[in-house]
């Protein structure tokens, strides 16, 4: 009988089905050419694990790819050729387990990296297996200073021992055998042999063009250097992937001179040490590219509240210098992103998420591609140094000499301001050259310094990332946070062990140090416990991973497609699909909502409201404004509204049945109303004009559209007004009304009701509110159906 169950558990075994006593896998993945599976860790027992190709023959992985965690253990592959696999699970004394087939998808090469380049970045063929006679080092907080590697001078080989004295040997020239230095756990500054910079690691080559085949990657979700960061210098391929880097000593990745094929993907960067200058709070800097470094793909990092992530070139670059940035998630970083002297930087699908200061900025005649992006939040998308938005006030960018950007397919929600070039301008109020197709040429040159824009360079963008491989830009924001459609998103494998949710309504604008956030990178620990023969790791001992933030718990609209309040602007800078609406939601009663300068802050900052009151991002709210403005200083309050088509969008989720614009011009005012449903389609409400000078009030009722019959008549009106200035010359919208949809019981009255519409229905015997609810008496601000006729009350 014992021989009979005997049986039974090795076939049982043979085929796939986890015994009583088998090991029990609890989850299964692919990631971008690697997989990872997980089991419950037993006491008292050591695993070894397996894979294979689906339907092939398993292989056994490096016993530093298995580790034990708290509660489980886990292991990684890495280096997979795109393709379905399976791990085998095998305990010392709880017999085996198959787990379930994962994909292994390919890594997202496109870029100037890759550009022109049959060989792999790195370490790795660009199927993603390992290159030919490829060494493998496993770098722990445990071994930084005692791993050893045999590097060749060109006749011997010499075993060198730390990781920074490895690294080091390749500065001859001489090694032509791959490189790939895997992380494991958590490394920090004091774990190290040595460091040879100011940046921590270095990394130098003979020369910019001897490749050195190195990559540096994390194996996991949880692989981070803590304490330094990594210089490059004279280097050609070189890859820096999946893990994070955190409190660096000046960058976290600094390419500072004469770089080649570079490739930075799939990072989590996080705050720096605090630097003497009052713009080193959060670090010095995040990606740093300098030097005449070129063919350099940044992509799909994700950049936690970098203060300056990414400076794009010092003084000595020039237009040959090519660059290619995407996919990047900068959640709530701040500025440079790039900033870029010099040389071409094609810039697409970037989530830009909450930027307190600006995104794309060029100067000294650099130039830059700016393509099908998500910008959400970003007070300034793009500049340009000396002219546009940037030559307005005190300046916010630069005084250097400025470049030229051209935008192409971006959605931008809610910037304060961006001005595109009209074709014609020759007084520099412009940040950025509107594209209608990928491959137009730009002749605009920039107002100061007068260099023109590197058209070259963007057809050998257009070449090293064609058509097919953009992302929709609707898309790109969804696609970064890895929610889209099996898409994986920026970061780490599985968004990494270190999850920080931000509060987005009020740091979207803050540029502070967050402390907690400090804090908490300051005190990180990885949750590792041992390998799986038992070793014991370094640096860790967290009982959890990071997932927090003053944000968690808080419902995230992530500003997708939602309305959030914005700013006024002229025709070259408000276009559908550029500018989102004020959000504001008014009754008649007390007065306009005043866009003047007590107000300021409020207009440029207000979401939807009950009555008067406007509710600002911060928590504050007010429910009684400035009085009406001085009408004989108009230059001081309002939105200006440029001439020629400028206009300013407003927005009720309720539905806006009727809104009141007081505008003021110095001579004849003229405009257009519209309404849409979706911001995006518009129907042409009434024209309005006037000789005279001064202020107006104009007031437009919308068209609704009602469904059902008697009692069960319900009237929507649309979400969007968009009042337009047909004049030629700038008008300002000083105050806005908008009146909103009650309900109530029956209407026994007329008193109080004049009519403004006729409403165009069969229904004119009945009385019914624009919901479709009968009502008792008249409400001020309140809008009534009666008789055939729309009535508000008094």
């Amino acid at each position: 009988m014992k021989k009979l169950l005997s049986l039974f558990v090795l076939v049982m075994s043979w085929m796939g089905i986890t015994t009583a006593n088998a090991v029990t896998i609890t989850k299964t993945l692919g990631w971008f050419e690697s997989g990872a599976v997980e089991w419950t860790w037993e006491s008292g027992a050591s695993y070894t694990v397996y894979y294979r190709p689906e339907g092939g023959t398993y292989t056994q992985l490096d016993q530093e790819l298995v580790r034990q965690y708290s509660t489980y253990g886990r292991a990684d592959m890495v280096g997979l050729k795109a393709g379905k696999y399976q791990f085998k699970v095998v305990s010392s004394t709880s017999g085996e387990a198959e787990s379930t087939v994962f994909t292994a998808t390919a890594s997202d090469r496109s870029g100037f990296a890759h550009y022109n380049r049959s060989t792999g970045i790195g370490a790795y063929n660009n199927d993603g297996t390992l290159k030919d006679k490829a060494r493998v080092i496993y770098l722990t907080a445990s071994n930084a200073k005692t791993v050893t590697c045999n590097v060749t001078d060109g006749k011997n080989d010499t075993q060198y021992t730390g990781i920074q004295a490895i690294l080091a040997a390749y500065e001859k020239g001489k090694e032509t055998r791959p490189l790939d230095v895997r992380i494991i756990g958590t490394v920090k500054k004091a774990d190290l042999d040595n460091c040879k910079s100011n940046e921590g690691l270095q990394v130098k080559g003979n020369s910019g063009s001897n490749d050195m085949n190195i990559t540096i990657e994390g194996i996991g979700n949880d692989a981070a250097v803590h304490g330094f960061g990594f210089l490059c210098r004279s280097a050609c391929s070189v890859e820096f992937r999946n893990f994070a880097i955190m409190i660096c000593l000046d960058d976290c990745l600094s390419l500072d001179t004469d770089n080649h094929h570079i490739w930075i993907h799939n990072m989590d960067f996080f705050y720096g040490g605090t630097g003497s200058d009052s713009d080193q709070a959060k670090g010095d800097g995040t990606v740093d590219i300098k030097g005449k470094s070129s063919n350099i793909t940044v992509s799909y990092n994700h950049f936690f509240d970098s203060g300056k992530c990414s400076l794009g070139g010092m003084k000595s670059e020039t237009t040959d210098c090519w660059m290619t940035y995407h996919h990047n998630w900068f959640d709530h970083s701040d500025s440079r992103h790039p900033r870029i002297r010099t040389a071409f930087y094609h810039v697409y699908n970037n989530y830009f998420d909450g930027n307190a200061k600006y995104g794309v900025g060029v100067t000294m005649g650099g130039s830059s591609f700016v393509e099908s992006n998500y910008f959400r939040n970003c007070k300034y998308p793009m500049l340009s140094s000396k002219q546009g938005t940037d030559a307005q006030g005190d300046g916010t960018f630069s005084g250097e000499n400025g470049g030229v950007i051209k935008a192409y397919n971006n959605k931008v929600i809610n910037p304060k301001q961006l001005l595109y070039y009209d074709g014609k301008q020759t007084d520099g109020v412009w940040d950025a050259v509107k594209a209608t197709t990928r491959d137009e040429n730009v002749s605009a040159t920039a107002y100061t310094g007068g260099t023109s824009y590197n058209n070259d360079a963007t057809t050998a963008a257009i070449n090293a990332v064609p058509a097919s491989a953009i992302d929709a830009p609707e898309n790109v924001a969804a696609i970064c946070r890895g929610e889209y459609e099996g898409r994986i998103g920026a970061g780490r494998m599985e968004g990494g062990d270190f999850k920080w949710t931000f509060k987005y309504t009020a740091q979207d604008t803050n540029y502070d140090v967050i402390s907690d956030l400090k804090t908490t990178i300051l005190d990180y620990k990885s949750t590792l416990v041992a390998y799986g023969d038992g070793t014991a790791a370094g640096n860790a001992g967290a009982t959890a991973t990071v997932d927090g933030g003053d944000g968690k718990g808080v419902t995230q609209s992530y500003g997708d497609d939602t309305p959030k309040p914005s700013y006024g602007g002229d025709a070259s800078s408000a276009e559908a699909d550029d500018m989102q609406p004020y959000l504001i939601s008014l009754t008649t009663e007390g007065d306009y909502f005043w866009f003047n300068s007590d107000n300021d802050k409020i207009s440029q900052s207000c979401v939807v409201g009950e009555g008067k009151v406007i509710t600002l991002f911060d928590g504050e709210s007010k429910s009684s404004y400035s009085a009406t403005p001085d009408a004989s200083d108009a230059s001081k309050y309002g939105l200006n509204i440029g001439k020629n088509q400028g206009y300013g969008i407003f927005y009720c989720p309720t539905g806006i049945p009727y809104i009141a614009a007081k505008c003021y011009r110095t001579g004849k005012l003229a405009c257009t109303a519209y309404q849409s449903e979706d911001g995006q389609t518009w129907t042409k409400l009434a024209d309005y004009s006037t000789s005279k000078k001064g202020t107006y009030a104009e007031t437009f009722a919308t068209t609704g559209t009602t469904t059902g019959e008697g009692d069960d008549a319900v009237t929507t009106y649309p979400k969007y007004v968009k009042i337009l200035n047909t004049a030629t010359g700038s008008m300002y919208i000083q105050g806005i009304k908008i009146y909103t949809v009650k309900g109530g019981a029956v209407l026994d009255t007329t008193t109080g009701i004049e009519e403004i519409a006729t409403y165009a229905s069969s229904k004119s015997n009945k009385m019914y509110t624009l919901d479709g609810r009968q009502i008792s008496a008249p409400q001020r601000g309140q809008i009534y159906i009666m008789n055939g006729k729309k009535y508000i009350g008094k």
